[in-house]
């Protein structure tokens, strides 16, 4: 994919989030996901700033928020994280990524310690008028959670536009491919710009 393939996404987004207005239950594409080659990531973050400038322009106040910080975040609040480096120096590393996801997994029932889905939510559950939220690092939670569980779980409650940067391959209209490590999958829900295979 080249720099021209990053402007045609970023002017795909605009249009896609052009008169954005929040989504009700019953509507599709609460997310939007601005699909790019995992090898153009670098470049992506580079021009970032200009993007962010662009949507400024625009009217939106964007608010970034990384998953990777998000997720620390969470495995520091559960209080497992020494257990699992205690496990670390006993077992092999495979074992000990087993548990890693359980620790990120929010526990509806519980309602404490909230997992990666409920630490976003109150970002993209932000009513401000012209708030834009925009997900990075979307390829430092593989391999223990998938973003399409991000969207299943809070997709009724965005209300504002909702911007990750996603790694991958898009399929067609919905099907997307993240990391170009795992198969096709055409169950997301939400608006994909660029990435065209």
């Amino acid at each position: 994919m080249s720099a021209d393939d990053l402007d045609r996404g970023f002017a795909e987004l605009l249009a896609s989030i052009d008169g954005y207005e929040p989504l009700s239950a019953t509507h599709v594409a609460p997310f939007h996901f601005w699909v790019h080659e995992p090898s153009d990531t670098v470049e992506l973050h580079r021009r970032l700033p200009r993007y962010l400038a662009r949507l400024d322009d625009a009217g939106f106040s964007v608010t970034r928020v990384s998953l990777a910080k998000l997720l620390w975040q969470v495995v520091d609040a559960s209080g497992r994280d020494e257990d699992w480096l205690e496990d670390a120096a006993n077992r092999p590393a495979a074992s000990v990524m087993r548990y890693v996801p359980d620790g990120l997994r929010d526990d509806l029932r519980a309602r404490t310690k909230p997992g990666l889905a409920e630490s976003l939510a109150p970002y993209v559950a932000d009513t401000t008028p012209g708030r834009l939220v925009l997900v990075t690092d979307a390829a430092l939670v593989h391999p223990w959670f998938r973003i399409r569980t991000l969207e299943s779980h809070l997709h009724d409650r965005v209300r504002c536009p909702t911007v990750v940067l996603y790694p991958g391959r898009r399929v067609g209209q919905h099907a997307l491919q993240f990391l170009d490590l795992y198969a096709e999958d055409p169950n997301y829900r939400s608006s994909a710009v660029g990435g065209h295979s």
